[in-house]
Parts: structure tokens; C-alpha cells; sequence
């Protein structure tokens, strides 16, 4: 008896968090673009992409050259709509998540934020020119996460995530270019240590402050706060944002840190939150973007067999793990055939 509920039980765990038992099983040499899937595409929700767009964008600001498009003299959607500045970014980010390095919807995505920088480097040819400040966010989006949980005491992603992580964004490399020269980007690292080391000395260079880094910032955490939390704890989000920043961050902003002990209460509770949601709180079946288009969907028409069919394979709303999709398209199939022969 005991065995049978130690097996149940052992099963439903397995069920419940199917993530890592599928990653265990793929090369991530060859399967990189469905391990970053996996990684990155499922436990998020609105929530947690605007707390990492909170903790990572202004990474990406610290130069005064950086900071002149987005901000692009006080009109910029980072303080005009900082909101639709945050979901943009998320949003984006998360088809390249769900479609692939390799699929023809990233590199159309990828696509309309070239053309979108060649727009800005007409004003501003300076800031886009430089090849480093494309590999850095390249970089920062491959082990950003990584340092994060680092930053909060977690031991960090898997080997196999991180060998994922470098093949994965060395193809998002050849898809941007240059906006200034219209050149391919080069130099992005072969290795998760190289990916890092790139990071660290990138941020080790000296570089004055600028009169638009603290608005900016602020701007940042407070659409962050406004969207999530009462007025009253306004305050606390600011601290909790704050704790998470490296020190470059503190001092290219000008930031007040909080002290030792709430800095490092706000970023053990950082540490249970990313926690619980990777080994407590059951994996979900669907991605980000899956989630985010059933909801657009209207809901009083309920479609037809024969519309069903009409609908092209990757638009059917299926869940579960991606690599047993194929059999339930089948499946799908299957049904709606037995229900064209047997006519009610």
C-alpha cells in the first residue's frame, strides 16, 4: 500500500512538473530553441515579465548615447506610456520565446525592431552605431535570469540550460543588425562563461552620468508598482525593485539602496517567490503567448468542425507538453472526421 501511494505520488509530482523532466531528456545542442522554450515561455504571466522588465531595462540605459532614443527628449514611450512600453518589450520577447531562434515569426518579429532602430538612427546615429551595445543586450538576455537568481541566493539555471542559452542566442545575433551601418553584429560569446565575462566588463567601464537615467528609471518602477500595487505600498515595491539592482545600477541612477537587512529580507522573498513558482506551483500546459491569444479570442461564437479544420495547425489551442502537440493535432483530427461521417 505504501509503495502504491509513494508511486502515485511520485507520478503526480512528475505530471505536475513536467518541465524539467522534458529538458532532462533533450540535447542542448541540437534542442536548444525547445529547451529556452520550456525555460522561459510557460511559468511566466504579466506579472513576472513586468517584474523582470522592471529589474532588467534599465541595464540597457546607463550610457548617456543608450539613452537619448528612448528617452528622445522627453517624448519617449518609456515616460509618455510606460506601460505600452512594458508589454511592447514583453510581448515581443516572449514570440521569439515561443516560435524559435529558427522560425520565420521571430525573424519577421525581430524584423519590425530593426526597422524601428533604422528609424531612430536617423536622429540619433551615434547610439546604434556601436557593436557592443547590441551583443550586451544579447548577452543580458541570455543570462540575465541567470544572474538574477544568482543576485538572491538561487544556484542559478541548469548546465544544459545554459549550453541552450549560448546556441539559442547566437542565432538571435544573425538576425539584428547594425541600424547605423546596416552591418551584421559580431563578437557574441561561444560560451556561458564568455557570455558573463562579456556582461561584467561592459558594466566595469566608467561612463559619466546622464540627466536622464534617474526618470527614466523611475519611470520604470513606478508603471511597474501603479499596474500591481496599491498606493500605499508604492514605497516597498520601490525598496523591493531597488534591492534587486546591481551597484553600477545604484550609482549610474543615483539610487538610495535600502539598508543592509531590508535588502537582504526583500531579496530572500525574491528568493522563495522564484522558488516556489519553478518547484511548488505546477508547470503550466500553456506558453505566455498561447495563454495571451486564447484570451483575445472572442468568446460567445464556438466554432465549427469544418472552421476547425480551416484554421491553419499552429493557430489550434493546444496544451500540454510541445513535443506530444503533434499527436493531439492528430488526435483532433481524427475526431473531426468521425464527426463529419456521423451527422447529428
Amino acid at each position: 500500500m505504501a509503495a502504491s501511494l509513494y508511486k502515485y505520488k511520485r507520478v503526480f509530482a512528475m505530471a505536475r512538473h513536467w518541465i524539467a523532466k522534458r529538458i532532462n531528456q533533450l540535447d542542448p545542442t541540437l534542442d536548444y530553441d525547445e529547451i529556452w522554450k520550456l525555460a522561459t515561455a510557460y511559468r511566466p504571466t504579466d506579472f513576472i515579465m513586468n517584474l523582470i522588465y522592471a529589474v532588467t531595462f534599465p541595464h540597457f540605459f546607463v550610457r548617456r548615447l543608450d539613452a537619448l532614443p528612448l528617452f528622445d527628449g522627453g517624448t519617449g514611450k518609456i515616460l509618455s506610456k510606460p506601460d505600452a512600453r512594458s508589454d511592447d518589450t514583453s510581448w515581443k520577447m516572449q514570440v521569439w520565446w515561443h516560435y524559435g531562434s529558427e522560425h520565420e515569426k521571430t525573424r519577421q518579429n525581430v524584423e519590425s525592431i530593426n526597422r524601428i532602430h533604422e528609424h531612430y538612427a536617423k536622429s540619433y546615429p551615434d547610439s546604434f552605431e556601436r557593436n557592443g551595445t547590441y551583443i550586451y543586450t544579447l548577452c543580458y538576455e541570455a543570462a540575465g535570469m541567470h544572474r538574477l537568481m544568482l543576485r538572491v541566493g538561487l544556484k542559478g539555471i541548469s548546465e544544459k540550460e545554459k549550453v541552450a542559452a549560448v546556441h539559442y542566442w547566437a542565432n538571435m545575433a544573425t538576425i539584428f543588425r547594425n541600424a547605423t551601418s546596416g552591418a551584421a553584429l559580431t563578437g557574441f560569446p561561444d560560451t556561458f562563461e564568455g557570455i558573463m565575462d562579456f556582461m561584467d566588463t561592459w558594466e566595469s567601464e566608467v561612463v559619466p552620468k546622464h540627466e536622464m537615467g534617474m526618470p527614466a528609471a523611475n519611470a520604470i518602477i513606478q508603471q511597474f508598482a501603479d499596474k500591481y500595487f496599491h498606493s500605499l505600498l508604492h514605497p516597498l515595491v520601490f525598496k523591493w525593485i531597488i534591492s534587486l539592482y546591481p551597484d553600477h545600477l545604484i550609482g549610474a541612477y543615483d539610487l538610495m539602496r535600502p539598508g543592509k537587512l531590508t535588502v537582504k529580507a526583500l531579496r530572500l522573498l525574491t528568493a522563495c517567490f522564484l522558488w516556489a513558482g519553478e518547484h511548488i506551483a505546477p508547470d503550466p500546459t500553456d506558453t505566455f503567448t498561447e495563454r495571451r491569444k486564447a484570451a483575445s479570442r472572442p468568446t460567445s461564437i464556438t466554432p465549427t468542425a469544418s472552421s476547425r479544420r480551416d484554421s491553419a495547425p499552429d493557430d489550434i489551442p493546444l496544451s500540454g507538453c510541445p513535443h506530444l502537440r503533434q499527436q493531439q493535432r492528430l488526435k483532433a483530427a481524427g475526431s473531426e472526421l468521425k464527426e463529419d461521417q456521423n451527422p447529428q
